[in-house]
């Protein structure tokens, strides 16, 4: 059974409401969580890997975005890597950089006769400062100071691997420290960084492979069994351009309101914090839904990352039932997400 027939195996069994429950381990800087996944969001894993196409992942801060590329990866049984986007990262970052500081400091130090590798004992010498050149020319080669990028990492783990330079991007290592078989990609907050970034990212998404400067071969074009599954999400702080839209596979979250959504956050409440008594998991979850309430028409607005936050914060307040509940009100102030100028309270 292929990977797609079992996801579509489980979706089938899922009815609205229902939840694939996915333990994530700590992984690298990721912390212990648990992810629910539910019919929508394995379809959209299925046709994303159907379709050799990268996901893109849309909603408000806080829904479990980045949380899902990692449940993607646990579901799927492959190794995790990401990488978060800043509005000043550029396209060519996320292939390959450059270490100028190094080669300049290595050919001030070769200009003054320092740490130049001597011709062999047998040249003659006629043909000492021919070698001597030539040495200083291989050991100061660009792609000695070429430090892969995530996307190479994701194409090509084991010869990003061989490369000198690794001063660069660094991945969440295996367990085994053994090369992954095939891995998931994020690429966390997109829209934060210019429009270039996306348009450069075009050709590469959809060859799976790109070229490095001074290199003969090209990065990745593996088979599409050995293709990462790249996930992108956005916040949608700006508007990503249509090209990109159109060659990814779209997967928006939505928060539910009202009665649907308390019961959503008491589902994922339930799943992190087992121990925690029913009727405070509802009364955090109606708090939020009255905090979402006032901020109807707001951009910035509390959502599941709160919830979670106010009830490990009341976990922490003591196993209590009736002092956590006495608690839910005070502490979820502090949860209350809100633009300066805005009241709290």
């Amino acid at each position: 059974m292929t990977d797609i027939q079992a996801i579509l195996q489980q979706a089938e069994g899922l009815t609205k409401g229902k939840f694939v429950t996915q333990p994530l381990p700590h992984h690298g800087s990721w912390p212990e969580a648990t992810h629910l996944l539910d019919k929508k969001s394995l379809l959209a894993i299925a046709a994303a890997l159907g379709a050799q196409r990268p996901l893109l992942v849309r909603g408000e801060p806080g829904t479990g975005k980045s949380h899902f590329a990692r449940a993607a990866a646990a579901l799927l049984n492959r190794h995790f890597i990401s990488t978060v986007v800043q509005p000043y990262t550029e396209y060519q970052e996320l292939l390959w950089t450059m270490d100028f500081t190094q080669r300049l400091a290595d050919a001030q130090l070769m200009s003054q006769g320092l740490d130049i590798v001597q011709p062999p004992d047998n040249a003659d010498q006629n043909g000492s400062e021919q070698q001597i050149k030539q040495t200083a020319a291989e050991l100061l080669a660009p792609l000695r100071y070429t430090s892969p990028g995530p996307l190479w990492f994701a194409f090509d783990w084991a010869d990003a691997h061989q490369q000198p330079c690794k001063t660069g991007y660094q991945p969440e290592p295996t367990l085994d420290n053994q090369p992954p078989q095939s891995l998931v990609l994020l690429i966390d907050e997109v829209d934060k960084a210019d429009v270039s970034l996306c348009n450069g990212l075009l050709e590469v998404l959809g060859n799976r492979s790109f070229r490095v400067p001074h290199r003969k071969q090209a990065v990745g074009g593996k088979a599409e069994s050995e293709s990462p599954l790249v996930i992108l999400t956005s916040n949608s702080v700006r508007e990503l351009p249509r090209a990109l839209i159109r060659r990814c596979v779209l997967l928006d979250f939505s928060l539910a309101e009202g009665d649907e959504l308390e019961a959503h956050l008491c589902t994922i409440g339930h799943a992190h914090f087992p121990d925690i008594d029913i009727a405070v998991l509802q009364a955090a979850a109606q708090q939020i839904r009255q905090d979402r309430d006032r901020q109807s028409g707001q951009t910035l607005k509390t959502g599941v990352a709160e919830y979670v936050d106010l009830l490990r914060a009341l976990q922490q307040a003591g196993s209590d039932k009736h002092q956590q509940l006495k608690q839910v009100e005070q502490l979820a102030a502090f949860f209350f997400k809100h633009q300066p100028g805005q009241q709290a309270e």
